[in-house]
């Protein structure tokens, strides 16, 4: 392929993009941190960027001089490439508006990612406390995917395509600017449908601006790490919250 082939990881996650050079033959690691305050550096109205190697180590635009590593000593970029492609319309939408009710660092590690359950028609996240879901098309008889949380953020900030390539441990997901391989959380999800209420007998609507204005009044009296506010629905809808050494809302 003609270009430069650019490959980054954390171990977790893969990302790779070919750009467009000149020059070639050369296979080396180099600090990304490095590099890239080297490369922001330079002039605005700099209009192409020398990367320049010699023996174990590297100048950009002849500024600066970065010791390089083998590219032997950098992890092998997994293929999956004979994995399953899936198609989920509006991926990127679809997983902001579940990502909230995510967990973050949870000892139940399955709480830390978002769930595509395909055979079900749904994507999926919680944390135990809440639980938000969305559709997506059915695919008979498909395997589900569970994904990290830092990956889904990155699907949503960078935009990927509908398309997912995915096998037993890995998933690839083209985004704004490359091609990102995260491994998949191994481990079986909660059954979310047994919490998804069957019936919504009770439904009150608020106005959007009055509810956001009345709970920041409520939240600062609210008790205990979660803020927990109490709803009174009887008629009438009373918000209530109370800390002991400060008062009660």
């Amino acid at each position: 392929e003609a270009g430069a082939r650019v490959i980054a990881t954390d171990l977790d996650k893969f990302w790779t993009k070919i750009i467009p050079c000149n020059g070639g033959g050369v296979n080396r690691c180099i600090p990304l941190e490095i590099l890239h305050s080297e490369v922001k550096a330079l002039p605005e109205d700099i209009t192409y960027v020398d990367i320049i190697f010699s023996e174990g180590s590297v100048s950009v635009n002849n500024r600066c001089k970065i010791h390089t590593l083998p590219a032997d000593d950098f992890p092998a970029l997994p293929d999956v490439s004979g994995g399953t492609a899936i198609e989920v319309i509006g991926l990127p939408d679809k997983i902001k508006r579940v990502l909230p009710a995510v967990g973050d660092s949870d000892t139940r590690y399955t709480l830390n990612g978002i769930q595509i359950d395909l055979a079900a028609g749904h994507i999926v996240g919680t944390d135990g406390h809440r639980l938000h879901i969305d559709d997506i098309d059915k695919i008979k008889d498909a395997q589900g995917i569970l994904i990290p949380k830092k990956a889904a953020e990155l699907i949503v900030k960078h935009q990927a395509s509908d398309t997912v390539t995915h096998g037993k441990d890995m998933a690839s997901f083209d985004l704004a600017g490359g091609t990102m391989i995260t491994r998949l959380i191994d481990g079986n999800y909660p059954d979310y449908t047994k919490v998804m209420p069957s019936g919504h007998p009770v439904k009150v609507r608020f106005q959007g601006n009055e509810l956001l204005k009345i709970l920041e009044g409520a939240v600062p009296l609210a008790s205990g790490q979660t803020k927990a506010i109490r709803l009174i629905i009887n008629g009438k809808i009373e918000i209530k919250s109370m800390n002991p050494s400060l008062g009660e809302y």
